[in-house]
């Protein structure tokens, strides 16, 4: 065999040492890409790449959705769509778009052009690299977008942990108070209990500012008090605003069942630490002092109109055996003797002094 013969051979060994090299340079290209590679440095491998497989002067990256590309350039490409095609490009006398496409659909276009038109090996290679640009850009927005996924479930997860817990605070915070109001424990217990469950100061006063109960830090002595009108424009605010206020240092909330002021509970914050934990605590303790305190108030009219009853029984001459029990069931010891004085006014409607002046002489 001449040397004229074996320089086809040759050339043809050559040609595919080089592609098989070129081949590696994809594989180890393609690892970098998809490595910790973002979409920017995926795009500057890939138009860095190209020159090195086929003789290319031009190279760039066209995404969908990225920055516009020249107002020729963005209509050719619309025209060869997903499947790619010739383009034109000024300075090249022959270029070409690769498609770029992933799991997601189209991505884009690999744009390069050359003076001359590439061999049907360089080609190929330019289609592998336009292969594996789109397959690295389709991982890294599917990581992006599962990144983003986990970000959210974590938010989502923290969320309701804390939805759960305050949850579980408020039933903690009922649990609580409910035992106090069912166990009968009084206005005392009412104000140990929010002071339990928020570690502040507590105090308890009737409708008119005097101080009823109290719990941790013993309250200032003398107590103090507003004036009556002061006191009155306070109540009508926190009437009108339906939840706690706070008054200076104070938070307070007001009891009244059915629209009727009976009293406050008052949380002592001069530092201002609570809260909504502690607001709903205060506010679960003003719902409970309002139930206590109309149930006081319902005991005192009914032993009032007992009294009155039983009074009124006695002066009519009511049977013994049934005196002898309603008395007892007011703490009365009508077997013991007693001494009833019986007067009859004849003095102004409303006029009280005689009968105030009596009453405090028969005590």
């Amino acid at each position: 065999m001449t040397a004229l013969d074996s320089s086809p051979q040759i050339g043809r060994r050559d040609a595919e040492r080089n592609l098989l090299s070129s081949m590696r340079s994809l594989l180890v290209l393609g690892t970098l890409m998809t490595e910790g590679a973002d979409e920017q440095q995926i795009q500057q491998l890939a138009t860095t790449a190209a020159p090195s497989l086929a003789p290319c002067n031009v190279a760039t990256v066209e995404l969908v959705g990225g920055p516009t590309a020249p107002a020729r350039l963005a209509a050719q490409l619309r025209a060869v769509g997903i499947t790619g095609g010739p383009v034109t490009l000024a300075g090249t006398g022959w270029a070409w778009a690769y498609p770029l496409t992933g799991i997601s659909g189209h991505l884009g276009h690999l744009v390069v052009g050359a003076h001359r038109e590439p061999t049907s090996e360089e080609q190929f290679l330019l289609r592998a690299l336009a292969q594996q640009t789109g397959g690295a850009l389709a991982n890294r927005r599917l990581h992006a977008q599962e990144l983003a996924t986990a970000a959210t479930l974590s938010a989502l997860n923290e969320r309701l942990r804390g939805s759960v817990g305050a949850l579980r605070r408020s039933m903690d915070i009922h649990a609580r108070l409910t035992a106090v109001a069912v166990s009968g424990e009084g206005r005392e217990g009412i104000a140990r209990a929010v002071h339990e469950l928020t570690g502040l100061q507590v105090v308890v006063e009737d409708r008119h500012g005097n101080l009823q109960a109290w719990a941790g830090a013993p309250p200032l002595d003398p107590y103090p008090k507003d004036s009556p009108a002061c006191r009155e424009r306070l109540l009508a605010r926190a009437k009108q605003e339906g939840r706690p206020i706070r008054d200076g240092a104070r938070l307070l909330a007001i009891a009244h069942p059915q629209g009727d002021t009976l009293g406050v509970i008052v949380l002592v914050d001069p530092d201002r630490r609570a809260g909504d934990q502690e607001l709903m605590a205060l506010e679960h303790g003003a719902t409970v002092l309002a139930m206590e305190l109309a149930r006081v108030r319902s005991l005192a009219e009914s032993e009032l109109r007992l009294r009155r009853d039983l009074l009124d029984e006695l002066l009519a001459g009511t049977d013994t055996e049934s005196g002898l029990a309603r008395a007892s069931a007011l703490g009365y010891d009508l077997q013991r003797p007693h001494r009833v004085v019986v007067v009859e006014g004849h003095g102004p409607a409303g006029e009280r002094h005689p009968l105030d002046a009596l009453t405090q002489a028969v005590r």
